[in-house]
């Protein structure tokens, strides 16, 4: 089930992303074809986990795959009050 979107920018002159280091982070409302292609990365290799978040880039219009990150430490729940309910739904779900 998608949950949310958003997009880390690094702060002008600088490569990282984290909020920690200069970056920001972005919500996002992506299109029904993203949320789409992103989803067919999570059933095929990470279909029962809690939780996925699906890294990419476009590329000349294409989404390409940078990484599908199955272990996080920090979910951006804050970026949309609803994140807190969907998560705990969720993980009412696996009782």
């Amino acid at each position: 089930m998608y949950s949310h979107s958003l997009i880390k920018q690094a702060k002008p002159g600088d490569f990282k992303v984290q909020p920690a280091h200069g970056g920001s982070v972005h919500p996002q409302t992506p299109g029904e074809e993203l949320i789409t292609t992103a989803q067919q990365y999570v059933n095929s290799f990470a279909k029962k986990c809690l939780y996925a978040r699906v890294d990419g880039t476009f590329v000349n219009g294409e989404f390409l795959l940078m990484e599908l990150e199955l272990i996080e430490p920090f979910l951006f729940l804050n970026t949309d009050p609803q994140n807190y309910e969907r998560y705990y739904q969720a993980l009412l779900e696996l009782m």
